[in-house]
Order: structure tokens, then sequence, then C-alpha cells
């Protein structure tokens, strides 16, 4: 690896340096008011929501408060119930400091659109955009792990674009840092590490000499804290429970795919198989698809097999690559169609916990009408992404901006999603659906400006 040794891609067309690097106060203040005012009156109307879930963060919290964390079956990681743990596992103060993290993620977009525009009233139009969401409103009143992914992956991309731009030992540190405790709290986050030594080493080709030595460092100052962390809870799952990653749920995952098609599965997997197929028929009936099977299952097979909750993901894990073997084409469909619910922006708005009848009618307008303003902006984004294929129309947006990186990041979470699990619901792909937002305001303003220029 080598540093760039060409001047900073902030400078260029607009503001100098300085100015174009920090966001101004004007767009900070109505964001962050737009954003906080917004959650204010949601937290009067909705929430805390704690279900599903909710209840297994809950409980790793505790386990770990109590010094218990070795009776746990190593499901979750333990980031976001250390986030539970330090706010004293309090609904109502997880929901408001979920809700400070949404605001905080809205500045993140504006200051993104900002350093890729240069344009006051582009970068505050993207922050207020993301401020009233409704669908991240609705996830930061549940606990569970959305809405402080949200935050890290949006700040993990500014700070890989910051990295890209002046590679520092100190700023490599800071994004692994960031980048491993987001893949501690949403486990298939962890290929964002790989892929952000990819993109350092794409910028940073090496030559001989000291920038190579600096080069080296840069990579070493990533690669150290990601070991540290993301490597000694891997080493402690092996150590309890026999298998190396982030979670013991791998093998229950891989069943969301493949769960349509159980019954190709050989019968030295009879039992297990079995349950799965008897637990299928009831889900679907009630739901109409298999997904989400394997938690109703899950429980039984257990029982039947005497199998610790490990031991059991592992087997089914067996039982799903067999099944994938003999009908591959079954997954690459589901694959497919999990990407697809990736852009159908989910919405948990229970309405059971919604504090006044009055309201509850208002709720379901605002939710229901911005659907289609929410659907229009992944339509966009797809749109801006093909675009940034062509060099001609690649070459309107400021290289500063790094849209074709941030195009190939979200996409490349959502197909990483998809390909682990599938969700009817498509919550998985909300953590970089701000970064979606920043393409489409940017490329969206420079095409803009092209036009006007012309």
């Amino acid at each position: 690896m080598r540093l760039s040794l060409t001047p900073n891609a902030l400078t260029g067309p607009g503001p100098p340096h300085v100015a174009r690097a920090l966001l101004p106060l004007s767009t900070t203040l109505l964001v962050l008011g737009v954003a906080l005012g917004a959650r204010w009156v949601w937290g009067m109307l909705y929430g805390p929501v704690i279900e599903g879930d909710a209840f297994t963060y809950l409980k790793v919290a505790e386990r770990i408060a109590t010094g218990r964390l070795h009776e746990d079956d190593g499901g979750r990681p333990p980031v976001y119930p250390l986030f539970l743990l330090m706010l004293g596992l309090r609904p109502l103060l997880v929901q408001a400091v979920q809700g400070l993290l949404g605001a905080a993620t809205a500045w993140l977009v504006s200051v993104m659109v900002w350093r890729g525009t240069c344009s006051v009233r582009i970068a505050t139009l993207a922050g207020v955009t993301q401020a009233l969401l409704p669908d991240f409103l609705a996830f930061e009143a549940i606990l569970v792990t959305e809405s402080l992914a949200c935050f890290q992956v949006t700040l993990a991309a500014l700070l890989l674009c910051m990295l890209r731009e002046r590679p520092t030992a100190r700023r490599a540190v800071a994004l692994s840092v960031v980048l491993s405790t987001a893949a501690l709290n949403k486990t298939f986050l962890i290929f964002l590490i790989p892929l952000a030594l990819i993109a350092m080493a794409w910028t940073l080709p090496a030559p001989a000499g000291p920038v190579r030595r600096a080069g080296g460092s840069l990579a070493v100052a990533f690669v150290v804290p990601a070991l540290l962390l993301v490597g000694s809870w891997c080493a402690w799952q092996w150590r309890a429970y026999g298998e190396f990653g982030p979670s013991t749920m791998t093998g229950f995952r891989l069943s969301q795919h493949v769960g349509g098609r159980m019954e190709l599965a050989p019968d030295r997997f009879a039992t297990l198989r079995d349950i799965y197929l008897k637990h299928r028929l009831a889900v679907r009936a009630e739901t109409g698809s298999h997904i989400n099977t394997i938690w109703a299952a899950i429980p039984e097979m257990q029982r039947a097999t005497g199998l610790s909750y490990a031991r059991t993901a592992q087997e089914v894990q067996t039982m799903s690559v067999v099944v994938l073997r003999a009908d591959p084409g079954y997954y690459l469909r589901s694959v497919a169609k999990g990407w697809a619910y990736s852009w159908s922006r989910p919405m948990y708005l229970k309405e059971a916990y919604v504090h006044s009848s009055a309201a509850l009618p208002l709720l379901r307008a605002v939710t229901r009408s911005a659907r289609l303003f929410e659907l229009s902006l992944n339509a966009a984004f797809l749109a801006c992404s093909l675009a940034l294929l062509f060099p001609g129309l690649r070459r309107r947006v400021d290289p500063a901006a790094q849209l074709p990186l941030l195009a190939c990041l979200v996409v490349a979470g959502t197909l990483v999603a998809a390909i682990g699990e599938i969700s009817d619901n498509g919550k998985f792909a909300l953590p970089f659906l701000p970064i979606a937002l920043v393409v489409v305001a940017v490329y969206g303003g420079a095409s803009w400006n092209a036009r006007r220029s012309r």
C-alpha cells in the first residue's frame, strides 16, 4: 500500500478545503432540530416496543450483568446487549437514545451530501429527509439492533471516504473500531471489514520506498483493532460452543432460504427434517410462507436430539447445505427474492404500542403516504447506481463524493444480507439506506448542476 500523493480530494470546484470539510452551522442546527423534534413527537405517540428479538437481547444483557454469559447459547453478539446494559435496561431510555442515534445518522447524511455537492440546500434537504423517514422512526422505538447499526454503517462510510482522501493511522483505527463493533452488533456486517481493506488497497497501490512502509503501517493500524475485537469474540465462541464465528445462528439462517425444499433432506437428518416439516405446515397456514419456521422448530429439535443450541445449529446447517446442493436453483431464487425484499422499505408500526387511539389514524396515514416516497428513493438509488457504470455519466460527479464506492457498499450490503438469510420485511437492508439516500442526493445534485450549466 502507499499513501496518496495527489492533492486532497476535498479540493476542487466549490468552497476551499476547510469550508468544504465542515458542514455549515445553519444546516447542522436545522437538521438536528427537525430530527429531534420529530422524535420527541413520535415518542409521545408511540413505543417503546418490546417483543420478538428484543427478548433475546435482553436475556443476553442480563446474563452479562450477572456474570452468567457462559450459560448463553452464543446466538447474539455482545454489542447490543452491552448497549442495553449501559442504559440500565430501561426501554424508554433506550428508545430516547436510539432516537438520538437516528438524529446523528441524519446529520451524517447531510455531512456526506455537503462534502459531495458543496450545496447547503441539497445537504439540508437530504438530512431533513433522512430525519423524517417513518421506517427509521419506527425501528428506533424497538429494542433491536437496527438503529445502532444504521448509525455505525453511516459513520463507517464517512470514515472510509475520509481515509481514502487522506490516509492516516488514526482514521484507520477509528474505521476499524466502528466496523468491528458493527460486526458485533449485526453479525452479517462483518463483511464490511474485508471490503474496507479492499477499498483501501484499491486506492493505495504499493510502490517501493517510504510510501510502502507508510501504507503497511496503515494496514496494520486497520487490521489490529479488528483482530482484537472480532477475533477475541470469535475465539470465545469457539471455546464455549465449538464454532468460530460471531454467532452460532448461521446454520439456522441458511434454513430460511432452503426451508421450502426441506423434504429433500436425506433420512440421516430424519429427526430434524420431520420436526421442521411439521412446524412448516403450521407457519405456512398462518403466514403463507415457510420463512421463520426454524425459530418455531428449534426447541423441539433440541428436545428430540439432546443437542445444545450451537450443535443443533451446526446440524441444521449441514442439512441445509445438502438441500441446497440438491436444488441450487431454489436457493438462488430465494436469494433474489430476499434481495428484492431489501428494497421494500420495512415498516414495523405496531398498533398495540400507539399511546392514543386518536393518533392511530394519523400514524397510519403518515406511514402509508410516506411509503411511496421511500420506494421512489430506492428506485432512484438503483437508477443512479446503473448510471455510475457509464464513464460519461460518472464524470458529472465530483470524485470527492466517491459515489461509486458508496453505491457498491449499498449493493454489496444488501446482497450479503440476502445471501445469508431471507427476511420478508427487508429489515436487513435498513443500515444501508441512509447511504443510498446520499448517493441519490449527490448524483441528483450533480445532474441538476450539469443541466443548468448547459
